[in-house]
């Protein structure tokens, strides 16, 4: 049995470039949010908080971390 333990927000911006002219990426995670949020909602949250970090943001993940239960015994 699964129990949902958190959801997570990872939010990927590309913060500059490397000597080599490589792109450099810096993630903030944004915890524990609802787990009933839509897809739609938590694009919604990543867009708005994209808006207050001045670096382009590049990617979106959503993380639902849940823990395994051992079977309960007989």
């Amino acid at each position: 049995m699964l129990d949902t333990l958190k959801l997570n927000l990872i939010l990927e911006f590309m913060t500059g470039y490397d000597q080599d002219s490589k792109p450099i990426f810096s993630k903030v995670t944004i915890s524990n949010l609802r787990e009933d949020l839509t897809s739609n909602e938590l694009y919604q949250i990543a867009v708005v908080f994209g808006t207050l970090i001045s670096h382009n943001l590049t990617d979106i993940q959503a993380v639902l971390t849940h823990r395994v239960n051992a079977p309960q015994q007989p």
